[in-house]
């Protein structure tokens, strides 16, 4: 087998659950495969030229999207097209849209993570389909093997407040929340809601505007993460569109209902384990979140892990196999 170089400079300013996903998986691959691993994060411009010189020896494996264009042996993987469906910004969005059809046709081998994100790419960029490897992510929790430990001078009760993790980018749909939060039962039953990410101040003054007990939290480690999660009433997911969304499933390794929309990753990962209501659906979801609040005991889903980390793992070794 060719010797893997990881390109970590893929997931820099990645999501938290990119990064994870790749850590995960690499941490997997080092265990394997020790001696075939290489990691290069120098920029994408000295990666290509290093890799011109030396590719019939070598597979560069970007782990999320962005890689250099004309390197020989490159495997991509896609996890989604947010940037690409809702970026605001004419000259990102168009350059995105290049970058994506450029290293589409030359990348060796493209993997996607679910079948929502190969058919969303594919419905925006043809695809070879001998190009096309699709290695669905894992279900394994991220929290299993971490102490839940609690926030530093947090004063709430357990499970006296419900949970969104996200950030104020248009893919989370906050303003789903920001639009109906008033009509449910939460401010009359005079529960919480904690928003943990990285939220504009624009956000925030809505939200308060709308929420009588509200609290906002960002740089959270993952064992007060963990402790959030399993206190919660309930975790609500509200977003447009997804690649898998990693947060649902910590909340249903805790054993939390989770209230999240019925877009196509959510119901290809989460199906029957959650309580989905349509994005276009105002009433539909402020029914499902009052629903949430009068029977927060109602019946729980516990997610069983049918697909771990080192299967994502092996998966991956075998495509690193198959290039010749």
């Amino acid at each position: 087998m060719k010797t893997i170089i990881i390109n970590k400079d893929s997931i820099v300013k990645s999501s938290f659950g990119i990064v994870r996903y790749t850590n995960k998986i690499v941490d997997h691959l080092k265990e394997k495969i020790p001696n075939n691993i290489i990691f290069e994060e120098k920029n994408n411009f000295y990666i290509n030229n290093l890799y011109k010189k030396i590719s019939s020896k070598y597979i560069l494996w970007s782990p999320s999207m962005k890689g250099p264009l004309l390197a020989d042996n490159h495997i991509v993987t896609i996890h989604d097209v947010i940037n690409l469906e809702l970026n605001s910004k004419w000259l990102k969005k168009n350059y995105l849209h290049f970058h994506y059809a450029t290293i589409t046709k030359t990348a060796r081998k493209i993997v996607f993570i679910s079948n929502s994100s190969l058919n969303r790419f594919c419905s925006y960029f043809y695809i070879p389909n001998e190009k096309i490897t699709l290695i669905k992510s894992s279900n394994e929790s991220f929290f299993s093997n971490i102490k839940s430990l609690r926030p530093n001078n947090f004063q709430l009760k357990k499970g006296s407040y419900i949970l969104t993790i996200a950030n104020s980018s248009k893919n989370k749909n906050i303003d789903l929340i920001i639009e109906n939060i008033a009509k449910t039962k939460i401010n009359q039953k005079e529960l919480s809601y904690i928003f943990v990410g990285d939220f504009s101040i624009k956000h925030q003054y809505l939200l308060k505007n709308q929420i009588n007990k509200i609290y906002f939290m960002k740089n959270i480690n993952n064992n007060n993460m963990a402790w959030l999660i399993e206190n919660c009433i309930f975790l609500v997911s509200p977003s447009l569109q997804e690649g898998h969304n990693l947060v649902i499933n910590e909340a249903l390794g805790k054993s939390k209902n989770v209230l999240c929309s019925n877009i196509p990753a959510h119901k290809e990962f989460y199906d029957g384990l959650c309580y989905f209501f349509n994005i276009e659906d105002n009433a539909g979801f402020v029914d499902k979140f009052n629903f949430l609040l009068d029977f927060p005991s109602n019946e729980k889903k516990t997610i069983v892990i049918k697909r771990t980390y080192n299967d994502v793992a092996e998966d991956y070794i075998k495509l690193f196999k198959s290039i010749n």
